[in-house]
């Protein structure tokens, strides 16, 4: 049962990730298009894909059981830090790589958002597979 949490944080990190990317590309190909606009759209986009891991999560509060052993807990948890990571690290380069000086300032915020909703679903399966340990 701990791997619903595995799924509910790989389902969010890749379409967070996703959505972050094709917004930071939208103003890197045209630095003059209206940011309020694609930032918008940005977090309509994470409203909808938090939708499901937002259930699953639910429903792995609700089929909680302590597991016999810490050491089941070790693979679940490697796997969401492993998600964690790779979003930051992923978000870290699109905001860095290739960006002109003129829009530097708010594509770097926008990554920074992007950043923090995506280690939240992440963050809460932690602290889900913490409260199933004996």
């Amino acid at each position: 049962m701990p791997y619903i949490f595995d799924v509910a944080s790989a389902i969010s990190v890749l379409a967070i990730v996703f959505i972050i990317k094709w917004s930071i590309d939208k103003v890197k190909a045209d630095p003059d298009i209206n940011l309020g606009n694609v930032q918008s759209k940005m977090f309509v986009g994470i409203g909808i894909a938090e939708f499901i891991p937002l259930i699953l999560i639910i429903i792995g509060f609700n089929m909680m059981e302590t597991v016999n052993e810490a050491n089941e807990l070790i693979v679940p948890m490697g796997i969401v830090i492993l998600l964690a990571g790779f979003a930051v690290f992923f978000i870290f380069l699109q905001t860095n790589i290739g960006m002109p000086e003129k829009i530097k300032a708010p594509v770097k915020t926008m990554g920074l958002l992007g950043i923090s909703l995506s280690t939240a679903i992440p963050i809460v399966s932690i602290v889900a597979l913490f409260t199933m340990m004996p």
